[in-house]
């Protein structure tokens, strides 16, 4: 076999996979304009580079067929092709560089009256050829030159242009080439060199493959419609992210909400964490709705940030309090930072507010450590990720001690244990807590950090007294305790423990008496 025709037919063969491939995608991604317009292009690359190879054939097979064709149809029939072939690659060059189906057809007909003017231009000098040889060895292949330069000036014009489009435009140019040394060896009465004509097989070859390569990385590109609903998928992915964190979707072994499940469970060591603002119903009474909105965000628009930035994460909002939790190693010391500085935050918010003329505020915090269950509860029309224990029981208990006893700070024995760093604290014990079900009470401590310096400096000039105090009343020496809870009322009036020992003291000491008698 020549090789020429060898060339030929595993040009065709090639292209004959290509169109089944295309085929298929067409089938599976209906995607009709942009892979419908590779599909003919492949059927044509087919005709046209197996053309040499289904003549030789019919030359076997059937040779009066053959000489019909060599003299009436050989002649004409690559001209035509080229022709047909330029179109198609023009509507592919406007196919990848319009975004909606509305720009593509526009740029059709936009472009249509010059396609058109330049295919009849080529149709009428193909019947020419057939009365006059220059215009069939020469005219016409400086014609189909001046096709492809459109192309290339049409390719050029894209903004934005890939490695693909350049692509186009190389393979283009050097095939214009091609065609203007066969116009002018064709003019000089020349044969065409077997190697022109195999370079004119294999750069068209390469232009059709780059066109192809162009339309599918550009597939790649979404339409605005597409990226529209990316966009809204985002958006409802990071939207859902402000419902359930990361951390317990990961904990839960899911990748995201649609995933979970009412009865997902899992238990965990972590440290609980509950905030909650001063005589906020009495503050609430003043403000209207809208205010008492506004208050709030502003509030926790403060607050939030902390937590976050110490690797928790918000369970739920409970009105003005915050209910979060710290699953690291370290979750207790990152909820007791966390804890300080927010009273920090707090004293910086209320010099804001009294610039504004507004009454100050003052945060209570209970911090627990142990063992939660972490899951989903509810129904199928209503549920929700949260945690449930006796641990996350008590941290709510701790805080509501921090308010009774008109602190900023109270933890639990076993978040006490495993604070790291004990020595950058200062701290006091204020009593044990009996836990339901549980038969040992728990010590409970008030941390000082973060409170301002004047209450600060009082504190632990109290803390000696109230200790003794403390000692004196599990003791069950009531009476020395009463006197040294007074001694600590009076050098820190607002002591909410000293206040409340001091009381329960005194009840001691009357229900004793009321036992004598």
């Amino acid at each position: 076999m020549n090789t020429d025709l060898l060339v030929s037919l595993c040009s065709a063969a090639f292209w004959l996979g290509a169109a089944f491939v295309i085929l298929f995608i067409l089938i599976m991604r209906r995607q009709l304009l942009h892979y419908g317009s590779i599909l003919l292009l492949s059927v044509l690359m087919i005709v046209y580079c197996g053309s040499s190879s289904f003549v030789a054939i019919v030359e076997k097979t059937a040779p009066a067929f053959w000489l019909f064709l060599m003299n009436n149809v050989q002649d004409y029939s690559g001209y035509i092709l080229n022709l047909l072939l330029f179109c198609n690659f023009i509507i592919i060059v406007l196919l990848v560089n319009k975004s909606s189906g509305k720009e593509v057809l526009n740029g059709f007909i936009h472009s249509a009256g010059a396609i058109l003017i330049l295919f009849l231009s080529g149709a009428i000098l193909v019947v020419l050829s057939h009365f006059n040889m220059v215009i069939k060895n020469t005219v016409i292949h400086w014609f189909f030159a001046f096709l492809l330069l459109y192309l290339v000036i049409r390719t050029v014009i894209i903004k934005d242009k890939s490695i693909e489009y350049w692509l186009v435009i190389f393979f283009t140019s050097s095939l214009i080439v091609i065609k203007v040394l066969m116009g002018i060896i064709s003019l000089s009465n020349q044969i065409l060199p077997f190697s022109i004509q195999i370079a004119e097989i294999i750069f068209i070859n390469t232009v059709a493959v780059s066109l192809i390569l162009l339309v599918l990385i550009e597939l790649q590109i979404h339409s605005p419609e597409i990226t529209a609903l990316d966009s809204c998928i985002d958006n409802l992915t990071n939207t859902t992210k402000n419902y359930v964190s990361d951390f317990f979707l990961k904990e839960l072994d899911v990748s995201n909400i649609n995933e979970l499940k009412i009865g997902d469970r899992v238990k965990k060591e972590v440290t609980i964490f509950f905030s909650d603002l001063r005589s906020f119903t009495e503050l609430s009474e003043q403000l209207s709705p809208e205010q008492n909105f506004a208050f709030i965000n502003s509030y926790l628009s403060r607050m939030v940030p902390l937590v976050t930035q110490n690797k928790g994460f918000i369970d739920k909002y409970l009105g003005d309090g915050i209910m979060a939790v710290f699953p690291e190693n370290n979750g207790a010391d990152n909820a007791l930072k966390t804890a300080v500085e927010m009273q920090e935050k707090i004293q910086e918010y209320n010099r804001h507010r009294a610039n504004s003329g507004y009454k100050p505020v003052s945060l209570g915090v209970g911090i627990n450590t142990g063992n939660i269950i972490m899951g989903v509860i509810g129904t199928d029309e209503r549920y929700e990720a949260t945690v449930i224990s006796d641990a996350v029981n008590l941290a709510s208990r701790l805080q509501s001690i921090s308010k009774a006893f008109n602190i900023g700070i109270v933890i639990s024995e076993s978040t006490f244990l495993q604070i790291s760093d004990l020595v950058s604290y200062r701290y006091r014990f204020i009593g044990k807590v009996r836990v339901k079900g549980k038969s040992i009470p728990i010590s409970v401590f008030e941390i000082f950090n973060g409170l301002p310096d004047e209450i600060l400096e009082k504190k632990l000039k109290v803390n000696t007294v109230f200790e003794q105090g403390m000692i004196a009343y599990y003791q069950k020496a009531y009476a020395h305790a009463v006197s040294l809870f007074k001694q600590a009322l009076e050098i820190l009036p607002d002591d909410g423990a000293a206040r409340f020992y001091l009381q329960a003291s005194l009840q001691k000491i009357l229900l004793k008496k009321q036992h004598n008698y």
